[in-house]
């Protein structure tokens, strides 16, 4: 008498469970290339809206203003506004003047993730040295934050300080003009 069971045999269901990992390990990498990349994005209009605010503040006084003017008059729900930055959860905003730069004024949204800074988008403001270039700042070690900016269209031009104080972790980023 024949059965009539239905079933996969071992090897059929060890096929699949292969084709599986195989997906998940080529998916993986470009789900967290995809969510870093978001994250970086979402500040670009607020940098955008900060340079703005800055070059208005310039045509009028004839001078860039530093963080703590500029934030008063822009809205922020949900961040907090400190002596030197605005922090928006782990996105800290800040406007100001790079000494090592002979004094380039710049806008930039900074991504922080465990006390490190992973990620930066940034805007050199126009009557500053090297005005209107707009750069992506990454985490010299961290893949996922290098590939973020090149995906960007980013082209390598340095090994530099991405930030003052704003974190106790690394402050050091390969910066990609864009």
């Amino acid at each position: 008498m024949k059965s009539n069971k239905k079933g996969f045999t071992l090897i059929e269901l060890l096929v699949v469970v292969l084709i599986i990992g195989i997906l998940a390990a080529i998916a993986l990498p470009q789900y967290h290339l995809a969510v870093a990349k978001s994250r970086l994005s979402a500040v670009i209009p607020t940098v955008k809206a900060m340079k703005n605010a800055a070059e208005r503040y310039y045509l009028i006084y004839g001078q860039y203003i530093g963080n703590r003017g500029m934030f008063m008059d822009m809205d922020f729900p949900g961040c907090t506004e400190t002596s030197d930055k605005l922090l928006c959860g782990n996105t800290a905003y800040d406007v100001h003047t790079a000494s090592a730069y002979n004094g380039q004024w710049d806008v930039a949204g900074l991504i922080i993730r465990g006390g490190d800074i992973i990620n930066s988008y940034g805007i050199v403001l126009d009557m500053a040295i090297g005005g209107g270039t707009v750069y992506c700042g990454a985490k010299p070690d961290d893949d996922i934050a290098n590939k973020v900016c090149i995906n960007m269209g980013g082209k390598f031009v340095r090994d530099a300080m991405c930030a003052h104080d704003y974190t106790g972790g690394s402050k050091n980023c390969k910066i990609y003009k864009l």
